[in-house]
């Protein structure tokens, strides 16, 4: 209620200013010559508030929605239109054209700022073109007409302006909520699953354009370095904001959200244009290379691509597990990058806990104690192909060191790593423990 009175009250000081601003200019004996030939003029005043408007603000000259504008034409013709008939007497008032195009605008997501820019530009198309008809008539009046003439198109834009900035952001925050409503209804929908008998989703999902067969789908997370920050919304938003922007010139349709504190984008692409044509690269390789430039304030886990909206829940446990293994030394985890052995560990944590030889537990302990030098060990002469030597290159150690850590995770499990067999039993418990 506060919020419409002080609504109410800028309108009422704004109409007022723009009335007294307007009885001076009348005052002003050459007005009511002059406004008899400004109307007459309307039209070419009109082209020329259009011209220096596209030709001065850019976000009008370098759109590529057709309907920008011829809004701006008939938005300007009726704008000149309510100024003359204010100086041929008419009372001023808040027009609703005025509301209606502000309104156009945040629908066709068209800049505000351009539009108050353009607010400006005619106020300097309408000075010269009302001073100058004015000064015809009446030269003796040349400073007083200059002067009254500018407050008054001061005042008249400012109502203007007032008014359009007001209904634009009603307009879009109005929108921003419908299509929250949206995103929030497909995320459900696509990240829990669904019954693909109920009609009902089905139709959500066709509107939404995500029931073409040759659509293939991929899911990224990301979340802050820092995880305390996706508890800000701000901060959160703004992070998808720019993952958002930074996607934009992916083929495909991008869907993005804050879910469980970290960024989800659910991407969906043609995977071909018909039966008889090429499928297209996967997705989720393009998607990857992308996200290397977030920078380093943030890490990422990318899916693999899949081929349904059924499949979706999956690849978000895909992107799950790929950031899982993400870190401030590798930002970016693809899901096709993960090992199959540790992907397989993944799968059966659980019952691989329940069956851990009696030594894991001493083994990891004593990794623990060397500060991962055994496991470390390991890793670097599965790596090299069970060659000592160059594992010993690796390391920056003796040959003898390698040999003597062989013999100390030998003496902790009784498994020889210096055997296949062994050596795979090893890393299998390493990777599940550490």
């Amino acid at each position: 209620m506060c919020k419409v009175h002080n609504m109410t009250d800028k309108r009422e000081i704004a109409s007022q200013a723009l009335a007294e601003s307007l009885d001076r200019l009348r005052k002003v004996t050459a007005v009511a010559h002059g406004a008899k030939t400004l109307e007459g003029r309307a039209a070419d005043i009109t082209a020329a508030v259009v011209d220096a408007i596209i030709a001065d603000v850019a976000a009008f000259s370098d759109t590529a929605n057709p309907k920008i504008n011829p809004l701006l034409e008939q938005h300007s013709a009726e704008l000149v239109a309510e100024y003359l008939a204010l100086l041929d007497g008419h009372s001023p008032q808040l027009p609703a054209f005025v509301e209606r195009y502000a309104s156009e605008a945040a629908e066709q997501y068209f800049p505000l700022e351009a539009l108050l820019h353009a607010y400006r530009v005619a106020m300097r198309e309408l000075l010269q073109a009302t001073t100058g008809a004015l000064l015809q008539t009446s030269r003796r009046d040349g400073l007083s007409i200059v002067t009254t003439t500018t407050d008054f198109l001061l005042e008249f834009v400012n109502v203007t302006s007032t008014l359009a900035t007001e209904h634009y952001l009603d307009r879009s925050r109005l929108l921003a909520d419908v299509a929250s409503d949206q995103r929030s209804r497909l995320f459900s929908i696509l990240l829990g699953g669904y019954d693909e008998s109920d009609r009902r989703v089905s139709a959500i999902l066709r509107d939404a354009g995500y029931l073409d067969r040759r659509l293939r789908f991929c899911v990224v997370l990301a979340q802050s370095i820092d995880p305390s920050e996706m508890h800000n919304p701000a901060r959160a938003r703004r992070l998808a904001d720019y993952i958002d922007r930074l996607l934009a010139h992916l083929p495909g349709k991008r869907l993005v959200d804050i879910h469980r504190n970290k960024v989800v984008i659910v991407f969906s692409h043609q995977h071909r244009l018909s039966g008889w044509s090429r499928p297209k690269a996967p997705l989720a390789a393009r998607v990857a290379d992308e996200m290397l430039k977030v920078g380093p304030a943030a890490r990422l886990g990318v899916s693999n691509d899949v081929e349904s909206t059924a499949m979706i829940p999956a690849a978000y446990r895909q992107a799950e597990l790929a950031f899982d293994r993400s870190s401030v030394g590798r930002r970016v985890v693809r899901f096709a990058d993960i090992p199959l052995q540790k992907l397989l560990l993944e799968f059966a944590r659980e019952e691989f806990d329940r069956v851990l030889p009696d030594w894991a537990t001493a083994f990891m302990a004593a990794d623990l104690n060397s500060r991962g030098r055994l496991c470390a060990t390991l890793r670097a002469y599965a790596d090299n192909d069970m060659n000592l030597l160059k594992t010993a290159r690796q390391l920056g150690v003796h040959a003898n060191t390698v040999y003597a850590r062989f013999d100390r995770i030998s003496a902790l499990t009784g498994r020889d790593a210096r055997g296949f067999d062994a050596l795979n039993e090893l890393l299998i418990v390493a990777d599940n423990c550490s």
